[in-house]
């Protein structure tokens, strides 16, 4: 896409790093595909439209899965002195009474929120702290690389590695919901209006 003035190209001169399309497979890589809770594994839907709670609910798409989760992004600022703002929605099914699939009081989707919020916080095993992590340029979505610019996963309090909010829905359609929001941000844009930038 060019700019109508002077026709320079835009995407093209932007860093690898401050791309969004690189900045969200890059926190979603951090994820993963599954999340494991009490040694099970569920799976994580990453901006898949065929994972709506309403064709999850009619059995259409997560293919009778007791529990899943969902992220998305929902707004985009890092890379432009700002956070983006991913959140991660986790369903389980409550379940016929009594049945072993049945997630009747919340544990399940309590225990798959407490794997996701780990992702995040405390220490790697070579001590250095999971909110800091390199964004990857996935130009080559095969190999991606590293650009070698830090991301941060911050809240709003400063605290690093921990999620912006917590919260749990009521009981929809016999579905068990909580939603989890993580802000993240370039360490460069921790400067705030100091940060520098060559485009």
């Amino acid at each position: 896409m060019r700019s109508p003035i002077g026709g320079r190209d835009w995407v093209n001169d932007m860093d690898p790093f401050r791309l969004h399309t690189n900045i969200r497979r890059t926190v979603q890589s951090q994820i993963g595909n599954l999340v494991t809770a009490d040694g099970d594994d569920y799976p994580v839907y990453h901006d898949w439209s065929w994972a709506d709670p309403d064709d999850a609910r009619d059995g259409s798409s997560a293919d009778g899965d007791v529990a899943w989760v969902e992220t998305v992004f929902v707004f985009e600022g890092a890379g432009r002195r700002a956070f983006s703002l991913l959140q991660a929605d986790i369903f389980s099914r409550i379940g016929e009474p009594g049945g072993a699939e049945g997630d009747p009081f919340g544990m399940r989707v309590g225990a798959i929120a407490d794997s996701l919020e780990s992702i995040f916080s405390g220490l790697r095993p070579d001590g250095a702290m999971r909110a800091f992590f390199d964004i990857q340029d996935f130009t080559d979505p095969a190999a991606p690389l590293d650009t070698g610019v830090c991301m941060v996963c911050q809240n709003s309090d400063g605290s690093f590695g921990r999620a912006e909010e917590r919260k749990r829905a009521p009981v929809e359609n016999s579905l068990r919901r909580v939603t989890l929001t993580w802000r993240f941000r370039l360490k460069q844009d921790a400067a705030g209006q100091s940060a520098f930038y060559t485009d």
